[in-house]
Formats: structure tokens, C-alpha cells, sequence
């Protein structure tokens, strides 16, 4: 299986209240992957922004458990105040919030050592339970669900409560725009979504939505927003340019969390009576999957990871990340010819890792849906030479001049006999009909760093150089059009 490395499809983490535990979807097949124990009751969770850890406030025991993403094992626990709710991480990743309902405060854990680092306390923080910050964490919106109808405001600099802003009774949840300039704020009792302009500390827009605004989340282009209504079985969609919900959409019983995936393609929805995930999709508007979890789900928080390039290596054999170095449109000719294959900007080949040279061949611009052995198949059976080499490009390919008449110094020759070597000042062309051999393919298994260093986040071309020994052939000019070659790292 051919997995692309970029634009990971990334994981939600779903905290299941009654099961005491997290469970792990996988949004590009909407299928739970893992289901990790944590404490007693899981509520509030948030991602890091760099995907690999997850905080979860463990309502019940006053804890904050510490998912390990690349196993999904808990790798610590840090106890905090009582009744965590709310938490959120700083955009720089360094920090953790926790909002602690029954001890009125906010606890601050450091996420290099997790431990607590410093406690905000103030009369003005009542039986908090939702937590968000602005994208340049300079300040954190807490919102207080009894006591005084407020939303605290914090300066994360002096941990002081700056300001409070009055909005309808049980602040439930905040979600912050990307550009950190309006906050919008849940009402549970008033059914209500109170927007305040984050430069100001005013609420300028009050918009009714369904029974029991519950959580709330901006898609990541901030033009719109989703609010679920525990009381209604529903989700308001809001326009955030007018403010005026344009959009209603069933979902499950009780929803809870809501998210929206970094593409913003799909909303998932916690139905924390149901047991269950509704996923929404944001163009249509319906819900296209149902992903059935733990005992009463509420995700409150960030909870899904980013999208992010997966590391290095592969989780499995049968798994091989790989990508397209580039693509080949030669007009052949009776002399030789080269073609430079550069890699996007932001793909780079890892060091100390094999890598396998493929090809996969389209024909007249339809991919055959294989991945070939050999680079002509049964296309040319004779009078066909062909070079290959690996060009390094160094830390900043586009200063690094194209190599138009062959390999030069530095350059990893890929060998007839499936070897690799550097090049020291003389070739060979080989007849094509070497790489119809599976065998050649086969010993082909260690191209980097075999026989050059690879340097963290270089970048390598590679280089096909072919020379037509027979005018018969000459004629065939399409038969190179549309092919890609793949550089893939498999399991060392």
C-alpha cells in the first residue's frame, strides 16, 4: 500500500466519560484505531500542536493523563485541582491550561517535564469549565459556568485576570477565530452564542441557536461555526462574516465536542447519550459516517490532531511512505538525453534510512493501477540504454545548477547489477531490458546511504539519462510520456 507523505490524515481523540477511556479515530477511514484507558471520567482534551502527546482532565480523581501519540499510551499523570474541565495547550506547545471546576482555578503544567508549573487564582474565576486561548497565547477566555454570568480573561504573561466580560448564564465553551479576534461563547441555559470582540472584551453579537449550546468550533478558514445543542439533538452552523446561523443539521442524542479537521472537509460531533461520533460533511451538510466509541462521549477540546508528515519509518512493512520525485515527458531522439527529477520544496529524504527505486508507468495519461517492476514492462525489448543516477541538491535545491550532460562528482550511480556507487568520472548505459528483471529491483534495496551521506533535510534528484541505439524506435516518442518515479523508505 502507497501512503502519501504529506497531508497525513490526522487522529481525533474522543474522551468517553462513562468508560473512563479515549478512543482513537482515524478520519480517513472514520474507524476507532486504539481505545486507551486513562482516569476516572475524562472530560476536556486537547492536542499538541505537533500531534504527539494528548492532555485529557480526568473530571473525577483530579488528574490530567498524557497520551504518547506514536504508541497511544499513557505516559504520565499530573494531578492537578478538582473536577478538571476545560483544557487547552499554548499555540507554542510549551504549555498546558486546566481549568479545575471545584477548586475555582486554573493550573498551568509545563509540557517538557509535565508538571505543574504555576495555579491562577482569583475571585473572578468561578466553577470554570472551559478554557481557550488566542492563537498568539498571549491571553486565555475562561468561562465560568455558575456564579457570576462571566468569561475571565487572563494575560498568560502575569497569570492575572485582565478584564471579565458578561455574557448569559452557563458559559459552557469557547472557540477562538484563527485570527485570535473574536471569541464565540456557549450559553447552555439561555440557548445562546455570545460573540466577543477579543480586542475590545465586548460582546457585539448575540445569536440564538438551539436548545442547550453546548461546544462550539471555527473551521480553520474562520468563516464558519459549529455549535452542538445538547437539548435539541443538533448542530447550528454559524456564518462568521453576519453572525446568523444559516444551517441546521441532526445528529445524535446529547452532542457534546465538536470539532472540524484541519482541511476543513468534516465536523465530527460527540453524541455523549449515544455512545457514538457523528461525522459531518461540510459541504453537503449531512452526516456521511457514525463511529460508534466508549460510554458517553464529551470531548470537549481540541481534539484532533493536526495533519502532519508521518515519521520515519513506517509502522509496518506492508506500509511504505512514499512520493513522487517527478514526472518524465522525453521526445527521444537517436543521441542521449537527460531529465532532471526534483522533489517538491517540502519533501526531503530522512537520514539513515533505506531507500527503494520504483517506477510505475501511465499509459496515455490513465495510471494501470500497478506498481511495476521494471521501467518499460514489455514496451522495448532491445536497443534501448539507459543510466540512472541520484543527484544530492543540497539544503537549497534551487540554487543548486540542473546537471544537463550526465552525472558528476558526488552523484550515486544506480548499478546494472542492482548496486549502488558514486560516480568518479565515467558511466555506462545498460540495456533496458536489465530492469525487466524483478531481480534487479530486488537488489536495488539501499540506495541512500549506502554509498553517499545523507544529510538531515537535503534534497536529491534523480536522473534518467536514455540513449536509443535503434532508429526503429525513434518513432516511439510517447512511450515515455507520464511516467512517475517513486523514491519509497520501507521498514530497514
Amino acid at each position: 500500500m502507497l501512503v502519501s507523505i504529506t497531508n497525513a490524515a490526522p487522529f481525533a481523540y474522543i474522551t468517553n466519560f462513562g468508560s473512563s477511556n479515549v478512543s482513537v479515530i482515524d478520519t480517513a477511514t472514520n474507524q476507532v484505531t486504539a481505545t486507551v484507558n486513562v482516569g476516572v471520567q475524562p472530560d476536556g482534551v486537547a492536542v499538541t500542536p505537533d500531534g504527539k502527546k494528548v492532555y485529557v482532565g480526568n473530571n473525577n480523581d483530579g488528574t490530567v493523563s498524557v497520551i504518547d501519540t506514536s504508541t497511544n499510551t499513557v505516559t504520565a499523570t499530573v494531578t492537578v485541582g478538582t473536577n478538571p474541565n476545560g483544557i487547552v495547550v499554548s499555540p507554542d506547545g510549551t504549555k498546558v491550561y486546566v481549568a479545575c471546576y471545584s477548586t475555582n482555578n486554573i493550573f498551568v503544567i509545563d509540557t517538557a517535564t509535565n508538571t505543574v508549573t504555576a495555579t491562577v487564582n482569583a475571585p473572578n474565576i468561578y466553577n470554570p469549565t472551559s478554557i481557550a486561548i488566542t492563537p498568539d497565547g498571549t491571553k486565555i477566555y475562561v468561562g465560568n459556568n455558575n456564579g457570576p454570568q462571566i468569561v475571565s480573561v487572563i494575560d498568560t504573561t502575569t497569570y492575572t485576570v485582565i478584564t471579565t466580560v458578561g455574557v448569559g448564564a452557563n458559559p459552557h465553551y469557547i472557540a477562538i477565530t484563527p485570527n485570535g479576534a473574536y471569541a464565540y461563547v456557549t450559553s447552555w441555559l439561555y440557548n445562546n452564542v455570545y460573540v466577543i470582540n477579543t480586542t475590545t472584551n465586548a460582546v457585539i453579537a448575540t445569536i440564538p441557536v438551539g436548545t442547550h449550546a453546548q461546544g462550539a468550533a471555527v473551521s480553520p478558514d474562520g468563516a464558519k461555526v459549529y455549535v452542538t445543542n445538547s437539548g435539541d439533538k443538533t448542530i447550528s452552523i454559524i456564518d462568521a462574516a453576519t453572525n446568523i446561523v444559516t444551517a441546521t443539521i441532526p445528529v445524535g442524542n446529547s452532542p457534546n465536542g465538536v470539532e472540524v479537521s484541519p482541511d476543513g472537509s468534516k465536523v465530527y460531533v460527540a453524541n455523549t447519550d449515544d455512545g457514538t461520533v457523528s461525522v459531518i460533511d461540510t459541504t453537503t451538510k449531512t452526516v456521511i459516517a457514525t463511529v460508534s466509541v466508549g460510554t458517553n462521549p464529551f470531548a470537549l477540546g481540541l481534539f484532533i490532531g493536526p495533519a502532519t508528515t508521518p515519521a520515519f519509518p513506517p509502522s509496518s512493512v506492508q506500509d511504505h511512505y512514499s512520493f513522487k520525485i517527478g514526472s518524465i515527458n522525453l521526445t527521444v531522439g537517436s543521441g542521449g538525453t537527460s531529465q532532471r527529477f526534483a522533489p517538491p520544496a517540502n519533501m526531503y529524504l530522512q537520514p539513515g534510512h533505506p531507500y527503494d527505486l520504483y517506477a510505475t508507468v501511465y499509459n496515455n495519461g490513465l495510471c494501470n493501477g500497478t506498481l511495476n517492476t521494471s521501467i518499460f514492462g514489455n514496451t522495448f525489448t532491445s536497443g534501448v540504454q539507459v543510466a540512472m543516477y541520484i543527484e544530492p541538491l543540497g539544503l537549497n535545491p534551487s540554487n543548486n545548477p540542473q546537471h544537463t550532460n550526465g552525472p558528476s562528482t558526488g552523484d550515486i550511480l544506480l548499478n546494472a547489477d542492482g548496486s549502488t556507487s558514486l560516480y568518479s568520472g565515467s558511466f555506462t548505459y545498460t540495456d533496458a531490458t536489465i530492469f525487466n528483471n524483478p531481480q534487479y529491483w530486488t537488489n536495488v534495496t539501499q540506495l541512500l546511504p549506502t554509498n553517499g551521506v545523507v544529510v538531515a533535510n537535503d534534497t536529491y534528484a534523480f536522473h534518467y539519462l536514455i540513449n536509443i541505439q535503434s532508429t526503429a524506435l525513434q518513432a516511439q516518442n510517447d512511450a515515455f510520456n507520464g511516467t512517475y518515479y517513486l523514491l519509497e523508505a520501507p521498514n530497514p
